[in-house]
């Protein structure tokens, strides 16, 4: 098989795959997981740590 068989299967591969990785982000179940995650920037670790803390030692 000659080379210049394979590029447009490849480019054919590569859109089917860009196609795939667009449905996966446009559907609608993935929402709750791309809230969290674009909360994640104002979550502040202290404040998470100390809320833990509080769940564990009853206070």
């Amino acid at each position: 098989m000659s080379f210049d068989l394979l590029l447009p299967a490849y480019t054919l591969l590569a859109f089917f795959g860009f196609l795939a990785i667009c449905a996966w982000a446009c559907d609608g179940a993935r929402d709750g997981d791309f809230s969290a995650a674009a909360a994640l920037p104002f979550n502040d670790p202290e404040a998470e740590a100390e809320r833990r803390r509080a769940l564990l030692t009853g206070r």
